[in-house]
């Protein structure tokens, strides 16, 4: 989810726009939106499921417990070499913009692929 954020925020900040809150990844930390997401979404959830469910989430609720514990001992840097992030200062050179101004993905043309005759 994270990359998806950042690279919301690359776009935005490539077109001119004031970059979207968690979406900047030169002022937002990866563990800090991953502990929080465990913190006050998918723990309180999880937590609630299993009451409702006695003995169905046990094995759910290890595991993200034992995420939290590990993003907790990570630092953004093991993150990002762990996954293979790319560096986004190349991100706005990978960003076309279209006939209006806007960003693009440059692999997709009008859902078809780059070729203008519709090929595979």
């Amino acid at each position: 989810v994270t990359d998806e954020f950042f690279d919301q925020g690359d776009a935005e900040r490539c077109m001119g726009m004031e970059v979207s809150p968690n979406c900047d990844r030169f002022a937002t930390s990866r563990v800090a939106l991953a502990t929080a997401f465990i913190d006050y979404l998918a723990g309180p959830l999880f937590t609630n499921l299993a009451a409702a469910f006695p003995g169905a989430l046990e094995a759910p609720l290890l595991q993200l417990a034992a995420n939290r514990a590990s993003y907790a001992l990570s630092s953004d840097l093991d993150i990002e070499k762990s996954r293979g992030v790319r560096d986004s200062d190349s991100a706005c050179s990978e960003t076309q913009t279209d006939e209006r101004g806007g960003a693009k993905d440059s692999s997709v043309e009008g859902g078809r692929g780059s070729s203008s005759e519709g090929g595979t």
